[in-house]
């Protein structure tokens, strides 16, 4: 089921992308009026330039009414360099601002496409088995790992001639600190756990589960009551070898290889499609739909 308040995050997300890339077209457009009227600008004070020029040529008018326009002409022409200096500045306030904007939308951007990919997962997770990914790693369940729940008084504590020290707390666990650094920790259902001076880790449930890691190389081995053991290796993969000689291995990618004892082989992909290779080198192809087609 899709979380409805990731797909009203999303809509309000595509809705203000929408609004920024908006803005950024208003703030093209701006731009682009801005240099018209630059060049509106430059070619009227080019036009007063040629109309100074004509009137010193022509020397009809008097010193007087001469300084009088080039008084008038110094004026015009600086009032629209000012006018020049400051439009530029107003628009380089106003790019700046808008750049703050565009740099916002690019935020929101990588947000819509994050929650994008959530909604994805959401919806395709039944293509990404929970065997491949946490369901077989080294896990610490919070039933026996809260140490003030546990760890709460010593009740007794036996320290041995070879150096081991054996501590019982009020709450019935028992912690065994051995002299070559490893520790033994078990609880009153039966829950053990060893940590080991090379940093491996064993632990054994009170359903009977054996769980190993192997710190070196980063993989999990799991044993269960019926024999079945599943390692599951630093790269994502896992691997799980039944009490009848079968195989399974799952891929990072959710693809499931089979193996049975007969030297059959299936391969399943994340769509639902199967290949399947019998014995005697055959194979077909059988698509989620039912049919079946022979890979010749």
């Amino acid at each position: 089921m899709i979380d409805k308040k990731a797909l009203r995050e999303l809509d309000r997300i595509k809705s203000k992308r929408d609004i920024l890339k908006e803005k950024l077209n208003k703030l093209e457009e701006e731009n682009n009026r801005h240099k018209m009227r630059k060049d509106q600008e430059e070619l009227i004070h080019k036009q007063r330039k040629e109309e100074q020029k004509k009137m010193g040529q022509r020397q009809v008018e008097g010193h007087t009414k001469q300084k009088s326009d080039f008084n008038i002409t110094s004026s015009s022409r600086r009032t629209t360099e000012n006018c020049q200096e400051f439009g530029q500045r107003k628009f380089k306030t106003f790019v700046k601002k808008k750049v703050k904007e565009v740099e916002g939308m690019a935020e929101d951007e990588k947000e819509f496409e994050e929650l994008e990919e959530e909604i994805y997962q959401k919806e395709h997770h039944h293509q990404k088995p929970q065997d491949a990914t946490e369901e077989y790693l080294l896990q610490f369940p919070e039933e026996y790992h809260d140490d003030e729940k546990w760890n709460n008084g010593i009740k007794k504590q036996i320290r041995s001639k070879d150096g081991k020290v054996q501590t019982v707390y009020e709450s019935g666990k028992i912690e065994v600190v051995f002299p070559h650094k490893v520790t033994k920790q078990i609880f009153p259902d039966g829950y053990t756990i060893v940590y080991f001076f090379n940093k491996d880790i064993k632990q054994n449930f009170p359903d009977g589960k054996l769980v190993y890691f192997f710190s070196e190389v980063d993989t999990t081995q799991t044993t269960m009551p019926d024999g079945l053991q599943i390692f599951r290796f630093a790269s994502g993969q896992v691997e799980k070898h039944y009490q009848g000689g079968n195989k399974e291995i799952i891929f990072q990618d959710g693809t499931i290889h089979k193996i049975s004892l007969d030297g059959t082989q299936i391969i399943e992909g994340t769509s639902g499609e199967k290949e399947i290779t019998y014995p005697d080198g055959s194979t077909f192809i059988e698509y989620p739909d039912g049919t079946t087609e022979k890979v010749e």
